[in-house]
């Protein structure tokens, strides 16, 4: 069975794209959404989602208050999914302590790939 992976960011590029291709390289589903609310709507269309990630722009402070939200949001809403954060500055201890993983940019794949595996018991 392929695992669904929703990922959640903002503005592809920087990064991105290259983690995007080794998930999908290494036989992962990858559905990407622009926010939270969306990345929501394709966790309760696809039953089968069994991780999402949030990747944060880096060099983008103000994304830390929109990343909180959520967060918390998520927390609430999708608690039966994991959250993976990807940022380029740590997130306040309320966010770590609803989150699987926080990596921090630059990300290589590998890091990525090993924080899944973790998160899901692979």
């Amino acid at each position: 069975m392929q695992l669904t992976i929703v990922f959640i960011v903002s503005q592809r590029g920087v990064g991105t794209d290259e983690l995007l291709d080794a998930l999908r390289r290494h036989g992962y589903r990858v559905l990407p959404a622009a926010t939270g609310r969306e990345a929501e709507g394709l966790i309760w269309g696809h039953a089968s989602a069994a991780l999402a990630i949030l990747a944060l722009p880096p060099g983008i402070p103000e994304m830390a208050r929109e990343a909180s939200a959520v967060v918390r949001h998520w927390g609430i809403h999708v608690p039966h999914v994991p959250l993976v954060l990807i940022s380029d500055t740590p997130p306040p201890d309320e966010v770590l302590s609803r989150v699987a993983w926080w990596l921090a940019w630059p990300l290589p794949p590998d890091t990525l790939l090993a924080a899944i595996r973790d998160t899901l018991g692979d």
